[in-house]
């Protein structure tokens, strides 16, 4: 009897994220998030409705405690967002086969195709003759290479 009625008269936490916490997050992660949909979505009028829809959504309620776990989970929703809100013509990958640079650039080419354009990385593969463990291997690379800038 005792158990239960502590249960029973435990305040239930809700979930929702108030205005001011909105405010808050969108002040610390919105230009983070605005970069990525950016690269996304070059059209400033649609990333800011995909910015204003990512920090006004529910999923946002959720975020880790920690602001580096909080800073990755926005990044991941804001690119999530971006490529379904992104207009459905896709850039051919023949485009970038026939470029001579592709070598040079590689690095950057698959990490922007499967980051910024939302290819599968088995296609990238098959598209640009590469094994799948090359194409992994290219975008580690490349986050490296962000990493040491």
């Amino acid at each position: 009897m005792w158990g239960s009625r502590r249960f029973v008269d435990k305040p239930v936490e809700d979930k929702a994220v108030s205005r001011t916490e909105q405010l808050t997050l969108y002040d610390r992660y919105g230009a983070m998030a605005y970069g990525v949909i950016m690269q996304i979505i070059p059209q400033p009028d649609l990333a800011q409705n995909v910015l204003i829809d990512l920090f006004a959504s529910p999923e946002i309620a959720s975020l880790p405690g920690s602001p580096s776990q909080a800073a990755c989970a926005i990044v991941r929703m804001a690119r999530t967002k971006a490529l379904s809100a992104k207009p459905v013509e896709q850039p051919a990958l023949a485009e970038f086969e026939a470029n001579p640079n592709v070598a040079a650039n590689l690095p950057e080419l698959v990490f922007d195709l499967s980051f910024n354009k939302g290819f599968k990385l088995d296609v990238i593969a098959e598209r640009l003759e590469l094994t799948y463990f090359d194409v992994l291997k290219a975008i580690r690379e490349h986050v490296k290479s962000i990493r040491t800038c």
